[in-house]
């Protein structure tokens, strides 16, 4: 188990257009002094949903299922964009969360 605490997304903006719903927040990565990798984890996630990080396709419809993805070559150590495009009912998300894992422990 990783020592590094979750990164807890929980405050997200939204925009509907004529064909889409979008959910996104922003969110910055500090240095941490060693190797980490970053893994997307959303407890649930409508099947409607595409998700991309940094204007990069994460994934496609997912058929409702909980999601943990690697996002490490998606992030920066900067400000990073996560959204959420739903062409459907958006329906609910799980907790989203951004776990910090150690190279060393995987």
């Amino acid at each position: 188990m990783s020592p590094l605490p979750p990164i807890i997304l929980n405050n997200f903006h939204h925009e509907v257009t004529d064909t889409a719903v979008w959910v996104w927040q922003t969110f910055t990565l500090e240095p941490i002094g060693f190797c980490v990798r970053y893994f997307l984890q959303v407890d649930a996630l409508p099947e409607s949903a595409v998700v991309e990080i940094n204007g990069h396709l994460i994934t496609a419809p997912n058929n409702g299922h909980s999601l943990t993805i690697d996002v490490t070559h998606f992030v920066t150590l900067d400000e990073n964009r996560l959204g959420f495009k739903f062409t459907k009912q958006p329906g609910a998300i799980g907790q989203i969360r951004l776990l910090p894992i150690p190279c060393d422990e995987l």
